[in-house]
């Protein structure tokens, strides 16, 4: 049996938090200008909110638990109202794209993507080889997750083969890419990961129709601008020498062929790209290609993908999601949202700035708000709603705002615990926290560079 002593201090908290914030909105003192009901909810929010930030319960139980107090409290008007998030085209969508992507992990085509990536004549050439690597792979492989997974051991293989002179600069820049970096590779497609499917989503139901094509042509550049200007800083800082063994080709990793599970999901995955490219111009939904891949693969005498898949996708990230936006539309309904906007708009001078300081006090806000979470999806479900209210209330450009949203909050971890490949890089390599912090603040000044350029010169030339 477990003693108090056991017990981790940090859910701890977070239990005895979210009790206060659901029972201060409950049974507190009146709120000026809020009525009773959206106390209430602001106050479930708070509630489900440092329940996933401190994770005392699994994603899945914090969010069921959301679910049932919406209706028990009155909030809505029908348990169905308040699992209306559910029904959200994104929770099937990130679900379908989850389960496609397993099966490049499932097949080892990770694995021997990355080896034949990293054949290079020395460590630099094979950072350099692993950079491009996945910034291409993020066409195929939407998780910056199931990318860092597959390259690094490949890293610490190529470690011991090599005698890098240089320290641990090899390993060093290796896990910094993988950490940092790797994530921004994400955002150039409108399928690339969590980050860019939400932000679509938001985009698609609040601001304009926006298609699988359309994304690419907005994002793109500015994600591959962000991308090389952090692996070039990263390298000028922590320079890599050359081997001072060479490794011979015989002994590096190397692929012998696809066998025909590997070749099938390359196929699909072309057939899922082509789709979506060709989708854009005669309006063939986005998600309905990797749904179609996804059937074609649990077909009989293929079965890429068997009901065992189920039991490894990330239930507690579509939870959440689901949760998400049931609280989100009970916000906006409840007048939640109008009451802070409003009571923003009295503490800081918006209406007294010009637009390109509201735009960037905005997204200064954002930055701050991102450090708190632990992954960028989750900020961007809290920043979204309230940033579209802002662009709305000041007339700003909600397209070019949710975009730069997008950049800013994905290239913004400062923290090792603000993003799962940073953290797992971070305890798997020889990075320091001052190393974390440094790039991370990099990143993020590169991505306002991105912001400022794109605003003033290349979004206005394609839109």
């Amino acid at each position: 049996m477990r003693s108090l002593r056991d017990v981790d201090i940090v859910p701890a908290i977070g239990v005895a938090l979210s009790v206060v914030c659901l029972y201060g909105s409950v049974a507190g003192i009146p709120v000026n200008g809020l009525s009773a009901t959206g106390q209430r909810v602001l106050g479930l929010f708070f509630f489900a909110l440092v329940m996933w930030l401190t994770k005392p319960v699994p994603f899945v139980i914090s969010s069921l638990t959301t679910v049932v107090l919406l209706y028990v409290l009155g909030l809505v008007d029908s348990f169905a109202t308040a699992a209306s998030g559910f029904s959200s085209r994104l929770v099937f969508f990130l679900l379908i794209l989850l389960l496609l992507g397993n099966t490049i992990s499932k097949v080892g085509l990770d694995q021997m993507i990355a080896r034949r990536l990293l054949v290079a004549d020395s460590p630099g050439e094979t950072i350099r080889l692993a950079a491009a690597g996945l910034l291409a792979l993020s066409f195929m492989m939407p998780s910056a997750l199931a990318r860092t997974v597959a390259f690094l051991p490949i890293f610490e293989e190529l470690d011991e083969l090599w005698d890098v002179s240089d320290d641990e600069n090899f390993l060093l820049d290796a896990h910094l890419i993988l950490g940092h970096v790797n994530p921004v590779a994400s955002m150039g497609l409108m399928t690339g990961g969590g980050m860019a499917i939400l932000s679509s989503e938001f985009i698609r139901s609040s601001v304009t129709d926006i298609s699988w094509l359309d994304w690419a042509v907005l994002m793109l550049p500015p994600t591959v601008f962000i991308f090389v200007l952090a692996v070039v800083t990263i390298l000028f800082i922590h320079p890599v020498g050359a081997a001072s063994v060479p490794t011979p080709r015989e002994e590096r990793p190397s692929g012998t062929g696809f066998d025909r599970d590997q070749r099938i999901v390359i196929g699909v995955m072309t057939a899922v790209i082509f789709l979506w490219i060709v989708g854009s111009f005669i309006g063939i939904p986005t998600i309905f290609p990797p749904t179609a891949a996804i059937l074609f693969l649990a077909l009989p005498g293929i079965r890429i993908v068997t009901g065992d898949d189920m039991t490894t996708i990330s239930w507690g990230i579509i939870f959440v999601f689901g949760t998400m936006f049931s609280l989100l539309g009970v916000l906006e309904s409840s007048g939640v949202l109008s009451w802070v906007i409003g009571n923003a708009e009295r503490v800081l001078p918006f209406s007294a700035l010009p637009l390109w300081q509201t735009v960037a006090l905005l997204l200064a806000l954002a930055f701050v708000v991102r450090l708190f979470f632990s992954t960028a999806s989750a900020s961007l479900l809290v920043l979204f709603p309230v940033m579209l209210r802002f662009a709305e209330t000041f007339e700003i450009n909600a397209l070019f705002l949710s975009l730069s949203l997008l950049m800013v909050v994905g290239c913004s971890t400062v923290f090792p615990f603000n993003t799962t490949t940073v953290l797992l890089t971070y305890d798997k390599g020889p990075m320091s926290l001052i190393d974390v912090i440094v790039t991370g603040l990099v990143t993020t000044g590169y991505a306002v560079l991105a912001v400022v350029l794109c605003w003033t010169l290349y979004w206005p030339l394609v839109t």
